[in-house]
């Protein structure tokens, strides 16, 4: 029932103009209906493992906190190898030190917890002070609305074409900050380069591998 509740609230306000939270399904209203996406993923209680049961049902939560376990799990380990904003690949800047004009290349970043491509892009940075230059990376949800190819596929099933789990994309984008200042762009901000009065300074080639160095 509240997938129904969403599809036909989508439908009727477009993807382009819905303004849903993340896991929240607005209704035909305007307002807000209960989420219909659980996760209990809790560091703090350290499970381990999930350990399902033949004679109980399912949960959905249960997917949720096992696919937060691995992430949780991986990113402890890549953030020993690699420090947040440290280039595995490409990612060269390069300014004008008169104009502020940026070329960034495409290239690969440590993203919270996970290598994460960069598209290239030009920009243009303050010429005084210190700026940083980095990723910008925001969350979208994806649904069936904007993919119909997340339907179900299964012929002959009861759930053909039926919608399913909803899909979180990740974007990234060059962008700066300096200060309290910014290009503006929304989402969660990580400094790869410092320019400071329109000149790069020196970086060490990333990716930091000391740890792997010293155990062998």
């Amino acid at each position: 029932a509240a997938s129904t509740w969403w599809i036909a609230c989508r439908r009727s306000r477009g993807p382009a103009t819905c303004a849903t939270p993340l896991n929240t399904f607005c209704r035909s209203d305007g307002g807000y209906m209960t989420t219909d996406v659980y996760n209990r993923h809790d560091d703090n209680k350290r499970y381990d493992r999930h350990l399902f049961r033949a004679d109980r049902v399912l949960q959905s939560a249960e997917l949720n906190e096992v696919q937060s376990n691995v992430f949780a799990r991986l990113k402890s380990v890549g953030d020993v190898l690699f420090r947040e904003g440290g280039i595995v690949r490409g990612a060269i800047i390069k300014v004008d030190s008169a104009t502020g004009q940026t070329l960034c290349e495409s290239g690969a970043v440590y993203l919270d917890g996970a290598v994460r491509g960069v598209p290239p892009a030009t920009i243009t940075v303050p010429t005084v002070g210190v700026v940083q230059v980095g990723i910008y990376m925001t969350r979208v949800t994806v649904s069936e609305m904007e993919d119909p190819d997340l339907l179900n596929p299964a012929v002959g099933t009861r759930g053909y074409r039926e919608p399913g789990a909803l899909r979180e994309r990740l974007d990234t984008a060059w962008g700066w900050k300096s200060g309290a200042t910014s290009d503006g762009q929304a989402g969660s901000f990580w400094p790869v380069w410092t320019v400071e009065d329109g000149w790069v300074r020196p970086k060490e080639a990333p990716p930091n591998l000391d740890a792997v160095t010293q155990a062998l």
